[in-house]
């Protein structure tokens, strides 16, 4: 930026003009560049003043209804980017505006670029249990240093399924408009499945799976890899509560079967409650570190990483994770059983 020098420099360089000093001497004496120097000697000519010039002000080719509408397109997916906004302002308008021209009305109405949030696909029914879910496990003052927390999860050779992006104002919680979330449904496309379970002490065993598994498959994990978990996840072994989703062989009868002939006392847990998970930001955390760290060449090196990964989690972490389940609930509640920011 130049640097703007005051009436008094420039009175001092036109008394030096008139005196006859070369640039050189100008400049030793008010260390002005002698560029500058050289600029205002040819605005001089003679005048006893120098003048700023006065800039004409170029009439701006926007106006808030401008904004109000590529705003509009941006927050209801109209348009995904600056780029799109552009080509369909310029196809439907008279004046022509440049990329950085939309760019800066965007940022002018306070708009903003966030990657999208998946969450799964609720309706109404699942609202009401998670509800009723939350609101009596705070009535109750659930212990949940008791529960092991399980889940299934997909990891891909290659990296993640990639980041969506959404247009939102600065100060609007996500979770405000659907345009912002991508509704999931349980394992969509191919890929490494893992099983894992943690609790207040510590993480447990985890185990890759296949892609689709019956009851079977399951039961066998569960006494493979859940069962010996239980003393490193919570105090006492005979006094636990284990948590599952509500998928299909989790309740098979073979499945409540074995749970039944082991005495092992299964919770209750609403549909579509990941928030309500916290072995989903364990996973969260696992997978930030390995793709990190990647790409793989094999299935087989990528699951040694991922079980690196897995034994770098501290107790310090589970517990922190455990104890966020008062909070996961009150936003449970609070939302009226709708989407959390967990």
């Amino acid at each position: 930026m130049p640097k703007h020098h005051s009436d008094f420099n420039k009175g001092q360089v036109v008394g030096l003009f008139k005196a006859k000093l070369s640039n050189l001497k100008i400049n030793e004496i008010t260390k002005i560049p002698i560029s500058t120097i050289k600029r205002w000697k040819k605005k001089f000519n003679g005048n006893s003043k120098l003048k700023r010039k006065i800039r004409t002000r170029v009439k701006s080719k926007t106006n808030d209804r401008t904004g109000r509408l590529i705003s509009r397109w941006l927050l209801t997916g109209q348009c995904k980017s600056a780029k799109e906004a552009t080509i369909l302002w310029n196809k439907n308008s008279k004046i022509n505006l440049s990329y950085s021209s939309i760019k800066n009305v965007i940022h002018k109405n306070g708009l903003v670029c966030r990657s999208k949030i998946k969450k799964p696909s609720l309706n109404s029914m699942h609202k009401a249990q998670r509800l009723k879910f939350a609101k009596k496990m705070l009535k109750d003052n659930f212990d949940w240093k008791k529960v092991i927390f399980s889940d299934e999860t997909k990891i891909n050779l290659h990296g993640s399924d990639g980041i969506n992006f959404t247009w939102m104002r600065k100060n609007d919680e996500i979770l405000s408009n659907n345009n912002n979330i991508i509704q999931t449904k349980k394992f969509g496309g191919g890929g490494m499945m893992v099983w894992g379970c943690f609790g207040y002490k510590d993480v447990g065993f985890i185990c890759s799976v296949k892609d689709k598994i019956d009851s079977q498959c399951y039961v066998e994990i569960l006494e493979e890899y859940m069962a010996p978990s239980v003393p490193y996840c919570v105090d006492d072994e005979k006094d636990y509560i284990f948590q599952q989703d509500n998928a299909s062989i989790h309740k098979s009868m073979k499945t409540k079967k074995y749970f039944q002939d082991n005495d092992i006392t299964v919770l209750d847990f609403p549909p579509y409650s990941p928030d309500l998970n916290p072995i989903e930001n364990l996973w969260g955390i696992v997978k930030r570190n390995l793709y990190k760290n990647g790409p793989y060449k094999s299935i087989n090196e990528l699951s040694e990483a991922f079980s690196r990964e897995w034994s770098n989690i501290t107790p310090e972490l589970c517990k922190k994770l455990i104890d966020s389940m008062e909070d996961r609930l009150k936003a449970v509640v609070k939302a009226k059983g709708g989407f959390t920011k967990y």
